[in-house]
C-alpha cells in the first residue's frame, strides 16, 4: 500500500502502543496525533462465569457420598473421592470422619 485511497487522498496512518490504537493526522508531524478508540469487544452470552466448573456427571464421594466438590480425586485404590476426603486420608492416614 503507497498510504493513498482510490481517490488519491493520503490514508490516515496508525500507530498501535499496546491497547491504544493512535491515527496521525499529518504523517510529517507526529506531535499531532488522535486518540483512536478501539471497536468493543462484541457481547457472547451464555459463558460460565470465571472460578466456576463444570459439574461432572453421576460423580459421588465413595466415602461420604457428596456430590458436590470444588475438585473431585482418586483414591489410592481408584475411586472417586471428593476433595475433603482424599486431603484427609493424604494427611492423616486414615479415613475422614463422618458426622
Amino acid at each position: 500500500m503507497n498510504g493513498f485511497n482510490m481517490e488519491g487522498q493520503q490514508q490516515p496512518q496508525h500507530i498501535v502502543d499496546g491497547d491504544q490504537v493512535y491515527e496521525v493526522v499529518d504523517p510529517t508531524q507526529q506531535q499531532q496525533m488522535v486518540v483512536v478508540t478501539p471497536a468493543p469487544a462484541p457481547v457472547v452470552e451464555n459463558i460460565r462465569p470465571p472460578n466456576t466448573r463444570a459439574p461432572r456427571q453421576n460423580s459421588f464421594c465413595s466415602h461420604c457420598g457428596t456430590t458436590e466438590t470444588i475438585l473431585w480425586r482418586r483414591s489410592s485404590v481408584g475411586a472417586i473421592e471428593c476433595n475433603a476426603c482424599n486431603l484427609y486420608m493424604r494427611k492423616n492416614g486414615r479415613a475422614r470422619p463422618l458426622f
